[in-house]
């Protein structure tokens, strides 16, 4: 009996061409291929088949998961997104086992859940900008979100609390994000993650800007081989860890944006059939 394949491609995505689309049938030859769209119901419509493959960027990668509800298909991922994280830690991690899911409260994620400074482009930069200028469309919305952010959180990491006000709030499962592979602590593996928080200076203004510039780039540019605490800056392994809000947060998930509130729990799973890259 032949294979059947469902396939999902997100034309909009910034590294979109009619030769994804070639590449996708060529693969597929062996199958018996329907195309549905990412707003249909797709776990009915991936539930007797063999294979589900996904065309698109981290953003799409993680609706398409958060769709499924509890049918775990094998994947087939075809990265042609803008900057494409998951899928390049992937590639660079290839055979330390399958994939490794986040979930913060109902939402699963692939590689990251960030809120605060900077973490706003991924979801707002244009996508006409995206197909035409790729990355550097990202760049165009880095000063207007360069600015300091108040985000009062008490988060039990392993029973260990951390309170205060943060500019930026990170979940982290991958070596890379923003385009910086900065977390060498990164285990693909492990059903744990890692806390990236800066703190928010007093000051909102230009002192503040000035203030978070040096931790920002103690994270992303020299990165951390292990756990990191200073003044301004903590880096953390976890297991188990609850982020606590005190008001609606707005999260950058994957690429997507996530409003979260209350005590948010953040935990891993194994995601429980194959998952593969295309090229990988």
């Amino acid at each position: 009996m032949q294979p059947s394949a469902i396939v999902i491609i997100n034309e909009y995505s910034g590294g979109y061409t009619q030769a994804v689309r070639q590449k996708i049938a060529a693969a597929l030859s062996a199958y018996l291929v329907t195309y549905v769209d990412i707003d249909d119901d797709v776990a009915s419509s991936v539930r007797d088949a063999d294979l589900l493959v996904v065309a698109g960027g981290d953003g799409t990668l993680s609706s398409v998961f958060n769709k499924l509800g509890a049918v775990r298909p094998p994947v087939l991922y075809v990265p042609c997104g803008t900057l494409n994280e998951r899928a390049k830690a992937r590639k660079r991690f290839a055979g330390h086992g399958g994939l490794v899911l986040g979930q913060a409260a109902d939402r699963l994620f692939a590689y990251v859940l960030a809120a605060g400074t900077f973490t706003p482009i991924g979801y707002v930069a244009d996508v006409r900008a995206k197909k035409r200028f790729g990355r550097l469309a990202y760049f165009a919305e880095v000063l207007r979100e360069y600015r300091v952010h108040a985000i009062p959180a008490v988060l039990s990491a392993d029973g260990v609390e951390y309170t205060g006000d943060y500019t930026l709030i990170m979940v982290v499962k991958c070596d890379r994000c923003f385009g910086f592979r900065f977390n060498r602590m990164y285990v693909p593996e492990s059903l744990g993650g890692h806390l990236l928080l800066v703190k928010s200076p007093r000051s909102k203004g230009l002192s503040g800007k000035i203030r978070i510039f040096f931790p920002f780039f103690r994270a992303f540019f020299l990165g951390f081989r292990h756990e990191y605490h200073s003044s301004y800056v903590d880096f953390i392994s976890f297991d188990s860890l609850t982020i606590s809000l005190s008001s609606p947060v707005d999260f950058d998930v994957d690429g997507e944006k996530v409003t979260l509130s209350g005590a948010v729990a953040v935990s891993f799973t194994p995601y429980s059939a194959p998952f593969t890259v295309l090229d990988e």
